[in-house]
């Protein structure tokens, strides 16, 4: 055969393309066919070589070629006819239009994605938790609904732990969060993979693992199926503290379920997980205190506060703001009084022993003591980057050393802020507006007021009217003991803490403090020698911003990191 003939068949091939494109035919065959094929069927068409049929729903479309691909002719033909030329002729090519895969189909495609999905999230999720891969399971995929919770939607696991998943959630976009939690049931114990508490936890560690936009959907999907839910209350504090626990706080909550916490009532979880909560710590490396040491840097501008550099989920890394509030009508009164004594309507209540007797030191507008000024201390120059714990670089106990033979350190630039609370000038009205807006206290309408009035807000930092304070969790860094004196001998012996926020109301200074280890030495040292009451803190709460304090159930899971 010569050059020219093999060229033929890729001629006439083309030709049958343009019509499969064109046409929109279902399919379009190239057939090279015998003579006595032809002469059998089609006795006035001697010559043809080739035949191009177009296949539609209702007929085909037949057209004829010569040996030397000239085209002869084209003409409708039946599909038996045309069944029996093909059968007898040679398929060259064939163009057609893919097939719907069949339900069945789809669904085996569906178990074979999510068994490599899934594989893949056990390693995962296993890693993440510091525990030996569990085996894995054996898994279907079912049209029906499956899930017997709102926490457990989109899956169900069986006593033997065999997996049945929904398919609608396989073709899901958040499939993956599916998978990660799935994987974290399987390295529970078999009595506690269907507890409520356990899809929970692994529905936090989906979100934690997952990155926008996948991350987004996923929280969409577990908010809705779990409205109305005893455990729907759970899933803020899980949103805002997921960075947090990603470190040691989701093998602590594994070690929870273990326990067979997870069957408890949602009061019982509760007391649990805040008790984990507040014991969590994460690394503070260099990187962390240098954004502290920003944040800190910025805070007396919010301008430059509003471009948001300096963040950090995992340790809730934010501003927070102290307002006058003389200025509203609304004087800052403290008493100290027992704990059941307390109103429900107070700032700031810090519970400590006296003794054995437990009391509580009250901040707010009932009858007390008037509070005249703040001040607040923080000295973060003297931590050593950490991976756990806090610990000093020296400087506290040399400072400590000196102070006791009768010399002093050269002084140090520790971040140190002091607001009065003795102004009644009347506000405009614009200026009162924002400042009432503050005294709310919520991050989340800081934020939006720093965005919407920064130059308001600039004008109420520069007169002193607001104050704008760190705000930052499970660093170690936590209210530990309460000083009670002279107003200039507390403030005098509080700075040897790491943080302290004092309260003057003339004669006596009252100081919650930050002291761990050396601090905690060198303060009570202080003290003793100054004649200062100590007090061991219980625990501690702010409304308001007058003190550091994380919220355990937020409310919504918007506005709840500084971002």
């Amino acid at each position: 055969m010569g050059a020219k003939a093999r060229e033929v068949p890729k001629m006439i091939a083309a030709f049958g393309a343009r019509e499969f494109e064109e046409t929109g035919a279902e399919a379009v065959e190239v057939l090279r066919v015998k003579a006595e094929t032809i002469r059998k069927y089609f006795k006035q068409l001697h010559g043809t070589a080739f035949l191009v049929g177009v296949i539609n729903r209702d007929r085909v479309r037949v057209y004829f070629f010569s040996p030397a691909g000239t085209l002869l002719l084209g003409e409708n033909m039946d599909e038996k006819t045309y069944g029996a030329l093909r059968l007898t002729a040679r398929l060259l090519s064939r163009y057609e239009k893919p097939r719907e895969p069949t339900p069945e189909e789809l669904r085996m495609e569906a178990t074979e994605e999510l068994r490599g999905l899934l594989s893949r999230s056990i390693k995962r999720v296993a890693r993440l938790l510091g525990v030996s891969e569990p085996r894995f399971p054996s898994l279907y995929v079912s049209r029906g609904v499956v899930g017997e919770s709102n926490q457990s939607f989109g899956m169900r696991i069986e006593d033997d732990g065999v997996l049945f998943f929904e398919e609608n959630s396989v073709n899901a976009p958040w499939v993956e969060g599916l998978a990660i939690r799935a994987g974290f049931v399987l390295c529970c114990p078999t009595s506690s993979m269907r507890d409520d508490f356990t899809h929970l936890v692994g529905n936090a560690i989906s979100f934690s693992e997952l990155r926008p936009p996948v991350q987004e959907k996923w929280l969409e999907a577990w908010k809705t199926r779990s409205k109305n839910s005893a455990l729907c209350a759970f899933i803020p504090h899980f949103i805002k503290n997921s960075e947090t626990y990603s470190h040691r706080g989701f093998r602590w909550l594994l070690s929870l379920i273990e326990a067979g916490v997870g069957s408890m009532n949602s009061d019982v979880l509760l007391r649990a997980l805040e008790t984990l909560h507040t014991s969590l710590e994460v690394p503070v490396g260099t990187e962390e205190l240098h954004l502290i040491k920003g944040l800190l840097s910025t805070l007396n501008s919010p301008h430059r506060l509003n471009q948001r550099r300096h963040t950090d989920a995992a340790m809730h890394l934010a501003p927070r703001a102290v307002c006058n509030t003389s200025l509203l009508g609304s004087e800052l009164m403290l008493r100290i009084c027992a704990p059941e004594e307390a109103s429900l309507d107070s700032r700031v209540r810090v519970r400590y022993l006296e003794g054995s007797i437990e009391r509580c030191l009250e901040l707010g507008s009932m009858q007390g003591e008037r509070v005249l000024s703040l001040s607040y201390h923080l000295d973060l120059d003297d931590m050593v980057p950490k991976s756990g714990g806090v610990m000093s670089h020296g400087r506290a106990v040399v400072a400590w050393a000196l102070s006791r033979i009768g010399l002093r350190e050269k002084d140090s630039t520790p971040f140190h802020i002091r607001m009065s609370f003795g102004s009644h000038e009347q506000l405009p009205a614009d200026l009162q507006a924002v400042l009432e807006r503050l005294a709310i206290g919520q991050l989340e309408v800081l934020s939006d007021t720093l965005i919407g009035s920064t130059q308001r807000v600039e004008s109420l930092v520069r007169a002193g009217h607001v104050v704008l304070l760190p705000d930052f969790s499970h660093i170690g860094v936590e209210p530990s003991l309460l000083l009670s004196g002279p107003a200039e001998t507390v403030e005098d012996v509080s700075s040897r803490a790491l943080e302290a926020t004092v309260f003057n109301t003339g004669n006596t200074g009252y100081a919650i403090v930050s002291a761990t280890a050396t601090w905690e030495r060198a303060v009570l040292s202080e003290a003793v020698a100054r004649r200062v009451a100590v007090y061991p803190i219980l625990a501690s709460w702010s409304s308001c911003g007058l003190l550091r304090h994380e919220e355990l159930m937020p409310k919504s899971v918007d506005g709840l990191l500084w971002r």
